[in-house]
């Protein structure tokens, strides 16, 4: 049997994604970082409007507040990293919220609030780092506003995104046509 030789452009060829896999402006790396910008300020903002439902408002200096709230965003933004990365291995696309708009929500969503219920779940319950005020609704133990943050953020980014970073010329600005089947 003779051997054929390939040549390292006909490798390259042979495995490159489609770009339905590969994503918008950058691929992956882009998208993750699209997805992280925007959602920090999103969670920022839910970081502060939910709060007062916390013990440590109540008690804390500004400072204090003002570290805690910054501590929980940037962890949010990580947190919001991965559930990125779940919605595209669940969407089997970097860009998923164009292409596959509802798995991808719903595992990033899914993957969040996932997180966010073992996490209150050990810190409030386990560790005690922080705890509610009797103002905080809450399931099996947990509060609501985190995880309803997890279901909402989410939501609201994959709009955006759809606004900012739309697919095609058939995708019109802030949604469109969906793709998804």
């Amino acid at each position: 049997m003779q051997r054929q030789e390939i040549t390292v452009s006909e490798i390259e060829a042979r495995t490159r994604l489609p770009k339905e896999v590969r994503g918008g402006p950058g691929g992956l790396l882009s998208n993750l970082v699209f997805w992280i910008a925007l959602a920090a300020p999103l969670h920022f903002a839910w970081e502060w409007a939910h709060a007062t439902l916390y013990t440590l408002w109540r008690g804390a200096s500004g400072s204090v507040v003002a570290y805690s709230i910054a501590h929980c965003t940037a962890g949010d933004a990580l947190i919001a990293g991965v559930s990125y990365l779940a919605g595209a291995a669940c969407g089997r696309a970097v860009d998923w919220p164009n292409i596959a708009p509802i798995r991808g929500t719903t595992a990033a969503a899914l993957s969040g609030v996932g997180y966010t219920a073992f996490s209150e779940w050990l810190n409030v319950h386990r560790l005690g780092s922080w705890a509610y005020t009797d103002a905080m609704p809450l399931v099996a133990g947990i509060g609501v506003t985190p995880l309803l943050q997890w279901l909402l953020v989410p939501s609201a980014m994959v709009f955006i995104w759809r606004c900012f970073r739309p697919r095609g010329p058939r995708q019109t600005r802030c949604g469109g046509a969906g793709n998804e089947k």
